[in-house]
């Protein structure tokens, strides 16, 4: 049986590590709210601190309320979409996760990038959004989402022979009429067009 000492020294570890064991559960990630009726189509890429989390809060111009919240975690890469329109980006960071309310405590530190950033489709299938680099925003830069196309072709098979050749009723050699052709409906038109949407500068 373990002594009475180290039966204290335990349950004291424990008292002092469980809280931060729950401030840890109780992180969010990724979208947090979304006051907005538009839908999310553009990119926001956000670099945060290898040791500071981030919680991103976008502002429309004149708004009572920010239209979307996110939370990204230290040193990992965070991508959400946004809806289109032009939006103030503040940034709250710090350590530990203290709420909505209180953020990250007294360590909380702000990041107000100046301006607005605008988030739009510019020329065709190409919608327009945000690199930031909460280190160093004035290096924030434009990046996009594209839409391209592929022609999907498939290589040539030949059908399979038919059902065969055999005698008429007549007595001479003729063709049997009743094929085994295949549907063109079950594959659909060849050649194909095939979309994606991938991240472009």
């Amino acid at each position: 049986m373990a002594h009475p000492c180290v039966m204290r020294a335990f349950l004291l570890f424990l008292l002092m590590v469980s809280p931060s064991w729950a401030a840890d559960l109780q992180r969010p990630e990724g979208l947090v709210q979304y006051h907005s009726t538009l839908p999310r189509t553009f990119p926001l890429i956000v670099k945060t601190a290898a040791d500071r989390d981030a919680y991103l809060e976008l502002w429309a111009e004149g708004g009572d309320h920010p239209v979307l919240t996110a939370y990204a975690r230290a040193g990992q890469p965070f991508r959400v979409l946004v809806p289109p329109g032009s939006y103030h980006i503040r940034a709250f960071s710090g350590q530990d996760w203290q709420g909505e309310d209180k953020l990250f405590g007294k360590e909380t530190t702000e990041t107000d990038l100046s301006g607005a950033l605008e988030f739009s489709v510019e020329g065709y299938a190409r919608k327009e959004g945000w690199i930031v680099d909460l280190a160093n925003p004035e290096t924030s830069r434009s990046v996009a989402i594209c839409q391209s196309y592929v022609l999907q072709t498939r290589p040539y098979a030949p059908r399979p022979p038919f059902a065969g050749a055999g005698a008429t009723s007549g007595g001479s050699a003729g063709i049997n009429h009743n094929l085994n052709r295949r549907n063109a409906a079950d594959d659909g038109p060849w050649p194909k067009l095939k979309s994606y949407k991938h991240i472009c500068e």
